[in-house]
């Protein structure tokens, strides 16, 4: 009995060495079978190949292309300005960024635009110094803000505008030999103005130039702080407190320019002269003390006037 048993256990390791041999011998011959797969399509030529193609053929910043490899397609492309131009190293796609000498577009280099740029313009209905035609300039700025500037008549006097560098230039009070009439000189004593036309008297007595100087007045009251926007000849007029009473006093405009302005008192008389942004303080009695404070913001060439800002001290 005990000599069957121990036959029957050699039987079984015998089986068991016969079953792992088998599985040894079969992946010996699957890896055999696979070596030998691998090896006869290298030499058939179907074995997986790496390759890359560049439609622009390589570094041609002006072209926009794209690079075809194993892992995909990748084409040129404008980054913050720059171009990302895409090429074949090797078998592989690289990248190579490039600076434009224009600008960068769809993935080349292209001429830069040349966009409109706006500039100043003026012109002069009477082309410049025309003394004897009364013109109207016209002025442009960077925004494309147009104003109109009328030659006229000041104090018996010319005012003639301008165009010089694009800009609006002025000749203030130019005397005319025989007087200003309608923004023009007039050409003898008895003409009757340039005007901008033909028109003028036919026979009979010509009226003389007036003289007066037409104003406006602008009433402050009592001062306190007032901004107020006056043009040349006008007057202001404010009233202070002193001394437990009102005191008038009278301001008046005159040479009013793109960037000054002169102001006078007229009690005593004495006149200040202002530039734009400029600030002063006036003595209106000559007591030694300052009762206002007067400050040109600004002058507009819209409506010829100047814009003031006055305070009491």
């Amino acid at each position: 009995m005990v000599k069957k048993i121990k036959s029957n256990n050699k039987n079984l390791k015998r089986n068991r060495n016969i079953i792992l041999f088998i599985i040894v011998l079969f992946v010996i011959i699957a890896i055999f079978f696979f070596i030998s797969y691998i090896s006869l399509n290298k030499i058939s030529g179907k074995a997986i190949v790496e390759s890359c193609s560049d439609s622009d053929n390589g570094l041609n910043y002006n072209l926009g292309g794209s690079v075809d490899d194993n892992n995909g397609n990748y084409g040129d492309y404008c980054s913050n300005g720059k171009l990302m131009e895409a090429y074949c190293e090797d078998t592989k796609v690289s990248w190579r960024e490039y600076s434009c000498s224009g600008e960068c577009s769809d993935g080349e280099c292209v001429e830069k635009s040349i966009e409109s740029i706006q500039t100043e313009s003026c012109s002069d209905s009477d082309n410049g110094l025309n003394y004897n035609l009364r013109g109207t300039i016209k002025y442009c700025d960077f925004n494309n803000i147009c104003v109109n500037m009328e030659d006229n008549c000041e104090k018996g006097k010319l005012n003639e505008y301008y165009c010089e560098n694009d800009k609006i230039a002025v000749e203030r009070f130019y005397s005319c030999k025989f007087g200003c009439l309608n923004g023009a000189c007039m050409g003898t004593a008895d003409s009757g103005g340039g005007g901008g036309s033909s028109g003028g008297s036919s026979g009979g007595s010509v009226p003389e130039i007036s003289q007066t100087i037409n104003y406006q007045t602008y009433s402050l009251g009592e001062l306190i702080v007032s901004e107020v926007e006056a043009g040349n000849n006008d007057k202001i007029k404010l009233s202070i407190l002193k001394n437990s009473s009102n005191t008038e006093y009278t301001l008046s405009l005159s040479e009013l320019s793109l960037t000054s302005i002169m102001i006078s008192v007229e009690n005593p008389a004495q006149s200040i002269s202002f530039s734009i942004g400029e600030e002063k303080y006036i003595d209106l009695d000559s007591d030694t003390l300052n009762e206002i404070l007067i400050k040109l913001k600004s002058i507009s060439i819209t409506t010829n006037k100047a814009k003031l800002l006055i305070t009491r001290v």
